[in-house]
């Protein structure tokens, strides 16, 4: 979710503001529990609005995992559970053992 540590909706208006912060809230879970980015299998971006938010979205997913995408799939949807909400992502997390 794109909301910060007061649980305020972040970058209204921008999914490239959103996909950072959820981005930013799932590392840190991820950093809680010992987990690092190679264990996300598979992620999962959601995006309401048009195409130039999905752009914006994933250049901000790119930019954040350096080119490196993990698996990934990015999805166009209508609508998400909070007002001026543009972007959720989803997670799958597996510890890959050294």
């Amino acid at each position: 979710m794109p909301h910060d540590a007061d649980g305020n909706l972040v970058g209204i208006g921008s999914p490239q503001a959103q996909a950072n912060q959820c981005l930013q809230n799932l590392r840190i879970l991820m950093n809680l529990y010992g987990f690092g980015d190679r264990d996300i299998r598979p992620l999962k971006i959601y995006v309401v609005g048009d195409h130039a938010n999905l752009t914006e979205a994933w250049k901000a997913v790119t930019e954040w995992f350096d080119n490196t995408v993990p698996p990934a799939t990015l999805l166009g949807v209508n609508l998400l559970g909070h007002e001026n909400q543009l972007v959720e992502i989803d997670a799958t997390i597996i510890k890959i053992d050294s």
